[in-house]
């Protein structure tokens, strides 16, 4: 399987698998909500009535020179609708910490719409409106003719690029779009570029720099393919990692974990820095920040993330080069942990899953 990596990866371009047929590629702040979109679909139940969620994308002017909502007839040209009749506009609200709260009203159309009944979905599309209608961008929901039973919202972001947001009842619920030459792995691709995108979005380095996650599977040559296959992939590792020629000379060391350890870990990385504003390499006071909430979506990222990587390699010997402290409080990382990569190996047969996890600026 080809790299995936976050829609919004600055060094990584990861491919759109939807066809677009303006050829018009989204813009950050929208694959937030194309990616939260998607991840709905994918973590709807089979046994759940069928919903399908189609989107459009735009471009208006400078926001500030032009204030919404703008008149009905500009608001279906941009949102691609033959009609709109009325729009209703929402904006988040702000906690005691700081932290938006989403407008109920639309988390309850959102969640009829897609028909979410469980707390991992909530989290999602409590997120969503939590993106769509915080402070860097508008949203409205547009209303059509009387007897259009879906669901029309339009987000514009900072920049001015629009998206029209359907929501609409379906025989079956529409899964992500995905690449065909990615072939058996292409649903897989699509969905841990979504895990990567919103998980990026959560962890900060600085205030430029996100934490990346990218994943890929290859092969071990069939010269490799021996009793010591954890030594095998180390070395596939080394010679297919992006920086191969600038550590040719390095010996790398790799050391025994297992998919628990492995979720343990990131419960105590990935959804606990999301937590705090900025990672900067160090653990000082970090024990003091606040626990998760029970709605928190990053450990539901996390889980997934992990499932999805466990049931493409089931069975993987699990290997590990960074750090990836299991307890908390975590220890101190060693003089052998590196803490701005961490590198997981999965390695069953010849196949050869990495997760890189980026904290480098």
């Amino acid at each position: 399987m080809e790299m995936a990596t976050a829609f919004t990866d600055a060094w990584h371009w990861q491919p759109d698998p939807a066809d677009r047929p303006d050829g018009r590629d989204p813009s950050n702040p929208q694959w937030l909500l194309v990616s939260a979109l998607w991840l709905l679909a994918a973590w709807t139940p089979e046994s759940a009535p069928g919903w399908a969620s189609t989107l459009v994308l735009g471009k208006t002017g400078d926001p500030r020179a032009e204030p919404w909502p703008a008149p009905p007839e500009r608001l279906a040209a941009l949102a691609g609708l033959p009609k709109v009749s009325d729009a209703v506009q929402y904006t988040g609200t702000t906690s005691r910490d700081d932290r938006s709260v989403p407008p109920e009203e639309l988390v309850s159309l959102i969640t009829e719409a897609a028909h979410v009944q469980d707390a991992r979905r909530m989290s999602l599309v409590r997120y969503l409106v939590d993106e769509a209608a915080g402070q860097y961008g508008d949203l409205l929901r547009l209303a059509t003719t009387d007897d259009d039973p879906a669901l029309h919202l339009l987000h514009r972001d900072y920049n001015g690029s629009t998206v029209r947001i359907t929501l609409e009842p379906a025989a079956a619920v529409r899964q992500p779009p995905i690449i065909a030459d990615d072939g058996a792995d292409g649903a897989l691709r699509t969905r841990i570029a979504c895990l990567a995108t919103l998980l990026s979005d959560h962890l900060m380095v600085n205030n430029n720099n996100p934490v990346d996650f990218r994943f890929r599977i290859g092969r071990l040559p069939e010269s490799e393919t021996g009793d010591d296959s954890l030594a095998a992939a180390a070395r596939y590792w080394s010679a297919t990692r992006e920086d191969a020629e600038e550590y040719a000379d390095e010996e790398p060391t790799f050391r025994p974990t297992t998919f628990p350890e492995l979720r343990a870990s990131l419960y105590n990385t990935a959804a606990r820095l999301s937590r705090i504003d900025l990672w900067d390499g160090s653990w000082d006071d970090i024990d003091e920040m606040p626990e998760i909430p029970s709605d928190h979506l990053v450990p539901h990222l996390v889980d997934d993330l992990v499932d999805v990587i466990e049931q493409r390699l089931d069975g993987a010997l699990v290997t590990v080069n960074g750090y990836l402290p299991t307890e908390w409080p975590p220890t101190d990382p060693t003089e052998d942990d590196e803490t701005e990569y961490t590198y997981v190996l999965f390695v069953r047969g010849n196949e050869v899953g990495v997760l890189d996890i980026d904290h480098s600026c």
